[in-house]
Protein backbone atom coordinates (compact mmCIF):
# COMPACT_ATOMS: atom_id res chain seq x y z
CA UNK A 1 0.00 0.00 0.00
CA UNK A 2 2.95 2.27 0.56
CA UNK A 3 4.13 2.27 -2.78
CA UNK A 4 0.43 2.65 -4.10
CA UNK A 5 0.43 6.03 -1.82
CA UNK A 6 3.41 7.21 -3.23
CA UNK A 7 2.83 6.88 -6.88
CA UNK A 8 -0.72 8.65 -6.66
CA UNK A 9 1.35 11.13 -5.03
CA UNK A 10 3.69 11.85 -7.29
CA UNK A 11 1.19 11.29 -9.99
CA UNK A 12 -1.31 14.23 -8.64
CA UNK A 13 1.77 16.59 -7.90
CA UNK A 14 2.56 16.22 -11.79
CA UNK A 15 -0.84 16.94 -12.91
CA UNK A 16 -1.74 19.44 -10.48
CA UNK A 17 2.03 21.35 -11.75
CA UNK A 18 0.78 20.70 -15.03
CA UNK A 19 -2.30 22.04 -14.51
CA UNK A 20 -0.91 25.51 -13.44
CA UNK A 21 1.54 25.56 -16.04
CA UNK A 22 -0.99 24.95 -18.63
CA UNK A 23 -2.81 27.46 -16.86
CA UNK A 24 -0.12 30.02 -17.61
CA UNK A 25 0.66 29.13 -20.90
CA UNK A 26 -3.00 29.19 -21.92
CA UNK A 27 -3.90 32.92 -20.03
CA UNK A 28 -6.18 31.13 -17.80
CA UNK A 29 -4.75 31.62 -15.43
CA UNK A 30 -6.24 35.00 -14.59
CA UNK A 31 -9.71 33.84 -16.10
CA UNK A 32 -9.74 31.58 -13.66
CA UNK A 33 -7.90 32.85 -10.69
CA UNK A 34 -9.69 31.50 -7.99
CA UNK A 35 -9.82 28.30 -8.91
CA UNK A 36 -5.80 28.36 -9.72
CA UNK A 37 -5.57 29.59 -6.41
CA UNK A 38 -7.52 26.37 -5.05
CA UNK A 39 -5.08 24.12 -7.14
CA UNK A 40 -1.83 25.92 -5.69
CA UNK A 41 -3.09 25.46 -1.85
CA UNK A 42 -3.79 21.87 -2.69
CA UNK A 43 0.06 21.47 -4.45
CA UNK A 44 1.52 23.17 -1.80
CA UNK A 45 -0.10 22.00 1.27
CA UNK A 46 0.38 18.18 -0.08
CA UNK A 47 4.09 19.33 -0.38
CA UNK A 48 4.33 20.51 3.06
CA UNK A 49 2.55 17.39 4.43
CA UNK A 50 4.79 15.21 2.43
CA UNK A 51 7.71 16.77 4.34
CA UNK A 52 6.43 16.83 7.63
CA UNK A 53 5.32 12.96 6.99
CA UNK A 54 9.21 12.56 7.16
CA UNK A 55 10.53 14.71 9.30
CA UNK A 56 7.98 14.91 12.28
CA UNK A 57 5.37 12.17 11.68
CA UNK A 58 3.73 12.74 15.55
CA UNK A 59 2.54 16.15 13.70
CA UNK A 60 1.48 15.04 10.37
CA UNK A 61 -2.50 14.15 11.47
CA UNK A 62 -3.04 17.30 12.48
CA UNK A 63 -1.57 19.17 9.86
CA UNK A 64 -3.21 16.97 7.01
CA UNK A 65 -6.84 17.21 8.73
CA UNK A 66 -6.13 21.36 9.11
CA UNK A 67 -5.36 21.70 5.52
CA UNK A 68 -8.40 19.33 4.55
CA UNK A 69 -10.85 21.32 6.12
CA UNK A 70 -9.60 24.42 4.83
CA UNK A 71 -9.83 22.70 1.22
CA UNK A 72 -13.30 21.53 1.75
CA UNK A 73 -14.37 25.23 2.76
CA UNK A 74 -12.30 26.71 0.00
CA UNK A 75 -14.05 24.56 -2.44
CA UNK A 76 -17.34 26.33 -2.03
CA UNK A 77 -15.43 29.76 -3.62
CA UNK A 78 -14.10 27.96 -6.53
CA UNK A 79 -18.40 26.81 -7.06
CA UNK A 80 -19.33 30.51 -6.52
CA UNK A 81 -16.56 31.79 -9.06
CA UNK A 82 -16.79 29.09 -11.30
CA UNK A 83 -21.25 29.61 -11.60
CA UNK A 84 -19.97 33.67 -11.70
CA UNK A 85 -17.74 33.06 -14.89
CA UNK A 86 -20.60 30.81 -16.40
CA UNK A 87 -23.79 33.43 -15.79
CA UNK A 88 -21.97 36.38 -16.41
CA UNK A 89 -23.24 37.81 -19.25
CA UNK A 90 -27.13 36.51 -17.75
CA UNK A 91 -28.45 38.41 -14.58
CA UNK A 92 -31.26 36.40 -13.39
CA UNK A 93 -29.16 33.12 -13.71
CA UNK A 94 -26.27 34.38 -12.36
CA UNK A 95 -28.34 35.67 -9.26
CA UNK A 96 -29.85 31.46 -9.14
CA UNK A 97 -26.19 30.03 -9.46
CA UNK A 98 -25.26 32.25 -6.22
CA UNK A 99 -28.53 30.83 -4.71
CA UNK A 100 -27.86 27.50 -5.25
CA UNK A 101 -24.01 27.68 -3.62
CA UNK A 102 -24.75 29.82 -1.09
CA UNK A 103 -27.78 27.62 -0.23
CA UNK A 104 -25.43 24.64 -0.35
CA UNK A 105 -22.60 26.38 2.01
CA UNK A 106 -25.02 27.99 4.19
CA UNK A 107 -26.76 24.20 4.95
CA UNK A 108 -23.39 22.61 5.16
CA UNK A 109 -22.15 25.27 8.15
CA UNK A 110 -25.58 25.36 9.76
CA UNK A 111 -26.66 21.49 9.79
CA UNK A 112 -23.01 19.70 9.91
CA UNK A 113 -20.59 22.34 10.47
CA UNK A 114 -21.66 24.11 14.14
CA UNK A 115 -23.66 21.27 15.91
CA UNK A 116 -19.91 19.83 15.97
CA UNK A 117 -19.26 22.14 18.88
CA UNK A 118 -15.47 21.77 18.58
CA UNK A 119 -15.23 21.74 22.45
CA UNK A 120 -12.81 18.62 22.10
CA UNK A 121 -10.07 17.41 19.45
CA UNK A 122 -12.17 15.56 16.91
CA UNK A 123 -11.49 12.15 15.93
CA UNK A 124 -10.78 11.34 12.27
CA UNK A 125 -14.53 9.89 12.02
CA UNK A 126 -15.47 13.32 12.77
CA UNK A 127 -13.62 14.61 9.77
CA UNK A 128 -14.07 11.68 7.69
CA UNK A 129 -18.57 12.47 8.15
CA UNK A 130 -18.28 16.14 7.64
CA UNK A 131 -16.61 15.81 4.41
CA UNK A 132 -18.53 13.37 3.35
CA UNK A 133 -21.69 15.68 4.15
CA UNK A 134 -19.58 18.60 2.86
CA UNK A 135 -19.48 16.53 -0.61
CA UNK A 136 -23.17 16.25 -0.39
CA UNK A 137 -24.21 19.42 -0.31
CA UNK A 138 -21.43 20.64 -3.14
CA UNK A 139 -23.06 18.26 -5.24
CA UNK A 140 -26.29 19.35 -4.84
CA UNK A 141 -24.90 22.84 -5.58
CA UNK A 142 -23.85 21.61 -8.88
CA UNK A 143 -27.04 20.17 -9.86
CA UNK A 144 -28.50 23.14 -9.06
CA UNK A 145 -25.81 24.54 -11.22
CA UNK A 146 -26.50 22.08 -14.31
CA UNK A 147 -30.14 21.83 -13.91
CA UNK A 148 -30.30 26.40 -14.10
CA UNK A 149 -27.94 25.88 -17.31
CA UNK A 150 -30.51 23.53 -18.64
CA UNK A 151 -33.41 25.87 -17.98
CA UNK A 152 -31.96 29.14 -19.21
CA UNK A 153 -30.08 27.37 -22.09
CA UNK A 154 -27.06 29.34 -20.78
CA UNK A 155 -23.72 27.81 -22.94
CA UNK A 156 -21.97 26.07 -20.35
CA UNK A 157 -18.70 25.97 -22.29
CA UNK A 158 -16.14 23.22 -22.31
CA UNK A 159 -13.87 24.86 -19.48
CA UNK A 160 -16.40 25.51 -16.65
CA UNK A 161 -18.10 22.80 -17.17
CA UNK A 162 -15.24 20.18 -17.16
CA UNK A 163 -14.15 22.33 -13.90
CA UNK A 164 -18.00 21.10 -12.25
CA UNK A 165 -17.85 17.47 -13.88
CA UNK A 166 -14.24 16.76 -12.25
CA UNK A 167 -15.70 18.01 -8.80
CA UNK A 168 -19.12 16.40 -8.79
CA UNK A 169 -16.65 13.13 -9.90
CA UNK A 170 -14.40 13.21 -6.79
CA UNK A 171 -17.32 14.36 -4.65
CA UNK A 172 -19.34 11.14 -6.07
CA UNK A 173 -16.42 8.89 -5.34
CA UNK A 174 -15.46 10.61 -1.72
CA UNK A 175 -19.05 10.14 -0.74
CA UNK A 176 -18.62 6.18 -1.36
CA UNK A 177 -15.08 6.16 -0.47
CA UNK A 178 -15.97 7.99 3.56
CA UNK A 179 -19.05 5.97 4.09
CA UNK A 180 -16.93 2.75 3.33
CA UNK A 181 -14.09 4.01 5.68
CA UNK A 182 -16.59 4.57 8.11
CA UNK A 183 -18.65 1.09 8.02
CA UNK A 184 -15.59 -1.34 7.50
CA UNK A 185 -13.36 0.22 9.90
CA UNK A 186 -9.72 1.10 9.65
CA UNK A 187 -8.39 -2.71 9.62
CA UNK A 188 -10.40 -3.27 6.68
CA UNK A 189 -10.17 0.24 4.63
CA UNK A 190 -6.95 0.63 5.04
CA UNK A 191 -6.11 -2.80 3.33
CA UNK A 192 -8.53 -2.80 0.80
CA UNK A 193 -9.75 0.60 -0.63
CA UNK A 194 -7.93 2.84 1.00
CA UNK A 195 -6.19 4.11 -2.79
CA UNK A 196 -9.25 4.91 -3.33
CA UNK A 197 -9.19 8.77 -2.49
CA UNK A 198 -5.95 10.01 -3.78
CA UNK A 199 -6.89 7.63 -7.45
CA UNK A 200 -10.25 9.47 -7.99
CA UNK A 201 -8.42 13.01 -6.69
CA UNK A 202 -5.80 12.18 -9.96
CA UNK A 203 -9.12 10.96 -12.15
CA UNK A 204 -9.91 14.45 -10.88
CA UNK A 205 -7.52 16.05 -12.15
CA UNK A 206 -6.79 14.30 -15.43
CA UNK A 207 -10.77 16.05 -16.25
CA UNK A 208 -9.93 19.31 -15.19
CA UNK A 209 -6.09 19.15 -17.23
CA UNK A 210 -8.50 18.10 -20.59
CA UNK A 211 -11.00 20.34 -20.27
CA UNK A 212 -8.64 23.43 -19.75
CA UNK A 213 -6.34 22.50 -22.09
CA UNK A 214 -7.46 25.17 -24.40
CA UNK A 215 -9.31 28.44 -23.49
CA UNK A 216 -12.29 28.93 -24.51
CA UNK A 217 -13.81 32.20 -26.35
CA UNK A 218 -15.23 34.83 -23.96
CA UNK A 219 -18.71 34.05 -23.51
CA UNK A 220 -21.35 36.30 -24.96
CA UNK A 221 -24.70 37.35 -24.36
CA UNK A 222 -27.45 34.98 -26.02
CA UNK A 223 -31.24 35.38 -26.50
CA UNK A 224 -32.39 31.59 -24.95
CA UNK A 225 -35.55 29.64 -26.72
CA UNK A 226 -37.52 29.25 -23.66
CA UNK A 227 -38.69 32.73 -23.62
CA UNK A 228 -35.45 35.31 -23.56
CA UNK A 229 -32.99 35.78 -21.15
CA UNK A 230 -32.87 39.49 -22.52
CA UNK A 231 -36.12 40.12 -21.80
CA UNK A 232 -37.32 42.93 -19.63
CA UNK A 233 -38.43 42.53 -15.51
CA UNK A 234 -41.38 41.11 -16.75
CA UNK A 235 -39.76 37.98 -18.61
CA UNK A 236 -37.14 37.31 -15.68
CA UNK A 237 -39.55 36.94 -13.07
CA UNK A 238 -41.61 33.95 -15.29
CA UNK A 239 -38.46 32.21 -15.84
CA UNK A 240 -37.64 32.56 -11.93
CA UNK A 241 -41.24 31.09 -10.99
CA UNK A 242 -40.72 28.42 -13.90
CA UNK A 243 -37.51 27.70 -12.61
CA UNK A 244 -38.51 27.28 -8.71
CA UNK A 245 -41.61 25.32 -9.87
CA UNK A 246 -39.31 23.00 -11.57
CA UNK A 247 -36.86 23.12 -8.46
CA UNK A 248 -39.91 22.23 -6.09
CA UNK A 249 -41.31 19.16 -7.98
CA UNK A 250 -37.97 17.53 -8.21
CA UNK A 251 -37.49 17.96 -4.54
CA UNK A 252 -40.63 16.41 -4.09
CA UNK A 253 -40.11 13.23 -6.18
Amino acid sequence: MFWIFQTTLILGLGLEAGLLARGYATGSLKRYAFFYSYISYVLISEIICAFVDHLSPANYASLYWFFLIVRTLAEFGVLWAVSDLIFRPYPLPRVVGRLFVVTSASAFILLFWAPQGWTSAPSAENFLNLIQLSSLTKSAAIAGIFLAVRFFQVPLGRNAGGILLGLVTFYSICIVNFAAAMKFGRPIYENVISWLAPLSYGFCLTIWLVALWKLDPVQEMKASANGGIRGGGRDQAVQLRKLGATVTRLLWK
